[in-house]
């Protein structure tokens, strides 16, 4: 179901880090909070209204994880541009809760990675052979990956 559809790698840190650097300090102060959701409830969400979704996966003991969350998704900027044109999901990639897209079900497989994965964030990080924290993902409508930026 999900599946690749451009080649072309960034690093999301490197966007999101330029849109820090044109935030005066004192902006940052004053800011909302990214509302995350599950991805149940982002794909409930698009069925009343059609918004691009983009998936955070993180885990527990990532520290670049940890960084981007107490900088990068703290920027006022980073903050209105996902709340107002996405739906932004936040999922552990080593979640053990069985997640349904569509008809299918995504359980998490203790034999993935070091330490398992969840089956719906290794879909999520399509071409690599090992899973990486962070990884931001954008799908397309059909709940395909659009593009993945690992880092």
């Amino acid at each position: 179901m999900l599946r690749m559809k451009g080649k072309k790698q960034l690093t999301v840190l490197f966007l999101l880090a330029g849109w820090l650097a044109l935030t005066p300090i004192a902006a940052r102060a004053q800011q909302d909070t990214i509302r995350w959701m599950t991805f149940e409830e982002a794909m409930k969400r698009y069925d009343k209204e059609h918004k691009k979704i983009v998936v955070y996966l993180h885990t527990s003991w990532c520290g670049h994880c940890k960084i981007m969350d107490t900088t990068t998704f703290r920027n006022p900027v980073v903050v209105k541009r996902l709340n107002t044109e996405f739906y932004a999901v936040k999922m552990d990639g080593e979640m053990k809760d069985t997640i349904k897209v569509g008809q299918e079900l995504y359980y998490f497989d203790p034999g993935m990675g070091l330490r398992g994965t969840h089956e719906l964030a290794w879909a999520l990080m399509t071409d690599q052979k090992t899973p990486h924290y962070p990884t931001l993902t954008f799908l397309d409508k059909n709940f395909d990956v659009y593009k993945s930026y690992q880092g």
